[in-house]
């Protein structure tokens, strides 16, 4: 059916109809150029349907009508946030399925987490800044021992750096959080997480935990 069609047979405007159209367009439920068949236009009035008997917005109908209607068949968005991330590290660090450990900065010449760090992480916080403003007049001398470490699970074989990190623009110490897909460091599968204010929210809440179960293993 065309949205001409469909117009007519539901006496609503062209906007309408082309939005209804989008939301299944964007879940992957019908193609560019594709004609609307004749589940779509039956979704498309259960969602006239809960506009005027819910009385609620014409996103709020849509999206309702399509949920129920096409359920499993959508592809739908999902990414995991943050603070579901720095969570779900917090529990593993209490559970024990992940070791805590500090840098060794005295004899760093052969320690390659020293290496890391402080030789690729923090120079590279610099080099970006030039280009990246919240990393603006970064240096090389800006990693913190006290707030870096190294989390890692080598029976499930990933490894999170938490690196300290001067922040020249606020003053404050942030701490960074990076993941390592892998038991060994690997620059191309080494992503960045999250940073900031190592002393508010979960950063702060991560810090502690780190700093009480390093002190128990030391």
């Amino acid at each position: 059916m065309t949205i001409d069609e469909i117009m007519e047979l539901t006496n609503q405007k062209r906007g309408t109809v082309e939005q209804f159209r989008n939301e299944l367009q964007q879940y992957h439920l019908v193609e560019k150029h594709q004609s609307l068949d004749k589940k779509a236009f039956e979704t498309f009035k259960k969602a006239v349907k809960y506009r005027k008997d819910l009385q609620i917005t014409w996103s709020a109908s849509i999206q309702r009508a399509i949920q129920e209607e096409y359920g499993e068949n959508m592809k739908l968005p999902f990414y995991w946030t943050k603070n579901s991330i720095l969570k779900n590290l917090i529990w593993n660090i209490d559970a024990g399925n992940v070791t805590v450990k500090k840098i060794n900065t005295v004899n760093k010449k052969h320690d390659e987490d020293y290496h890391i760090i402080y030789e690729i992480i923090i120079p590279n916080f610099t080099d970006i800044g030039r280009t990246i403003e919240a990393y603006n007049n970064s240096y090389e001398t800006d990693g913190n021992p006290m707030t870096t470490f190294i989390c890692e699970n080598k029976a499930a074989g990933y490894i999170y750096y938490l690196v300290g990190k001067y922040n020249t623009i606020t003053g404050n110490e942030d701490m960074h959080v990076f993941y390592n897909d892998g038991p060994h460091f690997n620059i191309m599968k080494c992503t960045h997480i999250c940073g900031g204010d190592a002393n508010k929210g979960k950063l702060a809440e991560l810090y502690e935990r780190c700093v009480s179960k390093f002190s128990a293993i030391e």
